[in-house]
């Protein structure tokens, strides 16, 4: 059964295993930087939940940012996440676009929904707690761009989000439907909506299950050469050069930070 599906660019998180060479823990001394991309590392909630570091993501302290508008900017522009949950005590991970927005409460919430065949829908317990991982760009850094000898890194963006799940009725899996058909379509020369297709095509939306998640903590990692800022300059220049859009846009969030 088709169900609706948006696409969108978006950039996917390597994961490094193995040598140490790749992974380089960073002096705490710098001090945090601002810019509008900054996506940063923290553990931010909604309105009606305090910031709390237990979870299980490791962020080094000079990566973390409290900046919640900023954090909430970054899942809005990249929210094509993971929904992660547990299926007889197995993770189990699904690639679904997850949009904030808020509840009638007021409180940050995601909204998302997936397809009835998916079985993962079918221990969505009530009330029972989710992770949400959305992943910015990322670059390799070679340390042949530093002044001094030292090895290789990794620079890259993520968000994780906790929270409470419900499954939502078919008013509001159409009230959110319809909102997340509407932010990727009106760019579109000639934009539909769900208000304008035919009941047997809208037949389709049988088929798909639609939640929400109450968001009760948010952590944000940014790695971007923290403790290197003298070199900076050229790791921007040589990231520039990158035939990737990752190594592209790491540099310039670099960059956006350098120059504040």
């Amino acid at each position: 059964m088709i169900v609706v599906l948006i696409c969108f660019s978006f950039y996917c998180a390597s994961k490094l295993t193995g040598s140490k060479m790749l992974l380089k823990t960073l002096s705490d001394k710098k001090e945090c930087l601002n810019c509008s991309f900054r996506m940063t590392n923290c553990n931010l909630a909604s309105a009606s939940a305090g910031i709390n570091n237990t979870k299980t993501m490791y962020i080094p302290q000079h990566y973390r940012n409290e900046n919640l508008k900023e954090v909430r900017e970054f899942i809005i522009n990249n929210s094509f996440g993971i929904l992660i949950n547990q299926i007889e005590g197995k993770p189990w991970a699904t690639h679904i676009p997850l949009e904030l927005d808020k509840n009638s409460n007021g409180n940050d919430i995601l909204c998302g929904h997936i397809a009835k065949a998916n079985p993962q829908w079918k221990y969505f317990n009530q009330g029972g707690e989710v992770l949400c991982v959305f992943n910015g760009p990322h670059s390799y850094v070679s340390s042949s761009w530093y002044a001094e000898e030292e090895v290789p890194t990794w620079n890259y963006v993520a968000v994780h989000v906790y929270g409470l799940l419900k499954i939502q009725d078919e008013s509001a899996l159409m009230a959110s439907l319809n909102k997340l058909v509407d932010k990727y379509e009106h760019k579109s020369e000639n934009p539909i909506s769900l208000n304008e297709l035919s009941a047997s095509t809208l037949r389709q939306v049988k088929g798909v299950v639609g939640f929400e998640i109450e968001i009760k903590e948010i952590q944000a990692a940014y790695k971007l050469s923290q403790g290197r800022e003298d070199d900076h300059p050229k790791i921007i220049e040589e990231l520039k050069k990158s035939d990737t859009c990752g190594g592209q846009a790491i540099a310039e969030a670099m960059k956006c930070k350098h120059l504040k």
